[in-house]
């Protein structure tokens, strides 16, 4: 299950990121930026890929699979309102830090899943 759980957590974790993409601008022009692919927005076919790679996680283990759901999207929306209100955008140091964050929110989640039972 461990050997599982950080594979599965380090790949849930990749969401983050790509879901702030999505919701909210980069904070500097497009054209100036020197990540000129990030600062383009992700079309929703690229979010739905990734959150297809939780699939898998859903049929195997459903309960897991809801919880790590429940921490990225909660870790998303209290980034993007971070984000938003601290420099108006991301940047990415902002999708590097929602991608650690998240993957450690999901790790500490299982930890404690799994003491309790």
């Amino acid at each position: 299950m461990g050997v599982v759980l950080l594979i599965v957590g380090h790949a849930l974790s990749r969401i983050a990121p790509l879901a702030l993409i999505f919701f909210i601008d980069y904070v500097q022009d497009a054209g100036q930026a020197r990540a000129k692919p990030v600062a383009r927005s992700v079309p929703i076919r690229g979010l739905l890929v990734g959150l297809a790679a939780a699939v898998p996680l859903g049929v195997w283990h459903p309960s897991v699979a809801a919880t790590a759901g429940l921490i990225v999207a909660g870790a998303v929306f209290l980034l993007a309102r971070f984000c938003i209100r601290q420099i108006g955008g991301y940047t990415g140091d902002y999708l590097g830090f929602s991608q650690q964050i998240s993957e450690v929110l999901i790790y500490l989640a299982a930890s404690v899943l799994w003491l309790s039972t």
